[in-house]
């Protein structure tokens, strides 16, 4: 890793949230390498190739986790911060009310990957309704609604796949201990001060 791409790393564990994209009042991988950059579309900068490469990168660390907590939008989270998302992923009225808001395939998707623990998506494709196009769109609801966590994996064939990974699978692999007393007001407490006025997925 280089010496810029190494001190960018240090910047994301110490912000402790940071968005990949431009977001308003939060801080953004895009414009803390291009500073200027205000826009969405930050993949047509001619730094981009240096943004996705960092951000590649940095998602590789095993003190940071990917997810979509704000505007259903990338958000890196640093390890300090998992006990308090674990607890509000988890807590079974928040889940209630974003299953219950659920189509029927993007419910069974979700079913799959509880089941599984993690599961690639190019394996469920072929017999998924409406194809490819459809787990796509059913992928995109449940990062959105914040029920799932995903990554890249890296085939023998060269090629990149998806895998959707249970939050619960998440919280076994890293061994990441929920305070007992630990409550929901308390793990929103514990975020705020890293989202400012914004508000998450949880809210």
């Amino acid at each position: 890793m280089s010496s810029t791409r190494a001190h960018t790393l240090k910047w994301a564990k110490a912000m402790g949230l940071v968005m990949l994209g431009p977001t308003p009042n939060l801080p953004s991988l895009v414009t803390h390498i291009a500073p200027g950059l205000r826009g969405a579309r930050w993949w047509s900068h001619p730094q981009a190739n240096e943004i996705y490469n960092t951000y590649r990168q940095i998602i590789e660390d095993r003190d940071i986790a990917v997810a979509k907590l704000v505007d259903g939008k990338i958000t890196l989270l640093h390890r300090k911060l998992w006990p308090a998302i674990i607890k509000l992923v988890q807590d079974e009225m928040w889940r209630k009310k974003q299953i219950g808001a659920l189509s029927l395939t993007a419910k069974s998707l979700l079913d799959h990957v509880e089941s599984a623990g993690s599961i690639r998506l190019d394996f469920l494709a072929p017999d998924w309704p409406r194809g490819v196009t459809g787990l796509k769109k059913d992928r995109n609801i449940l990062e959105k609604k914040a029920l799932v966590m995903s990554r890249d994996e890296h085939t023998k064939t060269g090629t990149h796949q998806t895998v959707l990974e249970s939050w619960e699978s998440f919280r076994n692999r890293e061994h990441i201990k929920v305070p007992r007393g630990l409550r929901r007001e308390k793990a929103l407490e514990i975020l705020k001060p890293y989202l400012g006025p914004r508000k998450s997925v949880f809210e």
